[in-house]
């Protein structure tokens, strides 16, 4: 996990901002960026059907015409440790760090026994992490505002369709998974509108196998593996490049529907 996300990701420089790189400080990529995304059909107060596409993607995203920010997934604040004093790299929270903690957990005030869980790792299972590393983060949709759609009848100024996003990365030191990161989003719709045949959820994946310098040629490969998985792997004009096939495979995906 690299934290101190760019102000600007439309011009960062890929050979120096590494995205999926593996190992570590080896400047091999095998992604130029990775989200979760829902489409949705409203209906807007003006009468006219809206069809709203979320995602948390680095670019080619729209402009809110209210505030001119970029309409996308953003953090909610209270999930990291904020100070650089403390969290030196700027990273999300991580189970196996505890200067990237929060001094209270947000989602865990109500715990009568131990409000804020303070000084606890927030796991999935508990005061304890659900693998070897466990990162956490929490975001919602509160950008997307070009629409005349409230999802909310309780609140005015809610926008987007009302979701909370609650993302965890999961890995371990074990060989026979080392080389993977399981991801698990739990997508809460916290408004009054029901979305019964109308949504669908998915995951973006911009392929960056070799990184930007190779990847951007239209050299990459990709083939289809047993099942839905797909892999990639990247050849320079000049000949293999030195990153290995980069397998993805969705594992599940089940929704439940909650309001409030």
């Amino acid at each position: 996990m690299v934290g101190n996300y760019p102000s600007d990701p439309i011009k960062v420089d890929l050979s120096v901002f590494h995205s999926v790189e593996v190992p570590k400080g080896s400047g091999l990529n095998y992604s130029d960026g990775i989200t979760p995304f829902v489409l949705a059909k409203v209906r807007q107060r003006n009468g006219l059907d809206g069809y709203i596409m979320e995602t948390g993607f680095r670019e080619r995203q729209g402009t809110s015409p209210h505030y001119n920010r970029i309409m996308r997934f953003e953090p909610r604040p209270g999930y990291f440790q904020p100070d650089p004093a403390i969290n030196r790299g700027r990273s999300p929270a991580i189970s196996s760090d505890s200067r990237t903690w929060p001094d209270t957990w947000p989602d865990r005030q109500s715990d009568s026994a131990d409000p804020g869980w303070n000084g606890h790792w927030n796991g999935y299972f508990g005061k304890r992490p659900a693998a070897d590393q466990e990162s956490y983060f929490v975001y919602d949709d509160q950008y997307y505002d070009a629409w005349d759609f409230n999802p909310d009848s309780r609140d005015s100024t809610r926008r987007g369709l009302g979701l909370r996003v609650e993302a965890r990365g999961f890995q371990w030191a074990n060989p026979q998974a080392g080389n993977v990161v399981f991801w698990h989003y739990d997508i809460v719709n916290e408004g009054t509108t029901d979305y019964d045949d109308n949504i669908i959820f998915g995951l973006y994946m911009d392929a960056g196998v070799g990184g930007s310098s190779v990847s951007c040629d239209g050299a990459d490969r990709f083939r289809l593996a047993s099942g839905r998985g797909l892999s990639g792997w990247s050849r320079a004009r000049t000949g293999p490049g030195r990153t290995g096939p980069f397998p993805r495979h969705p594992a599940e995906t089940c929704f439940e529907g909650s309001n409030g």
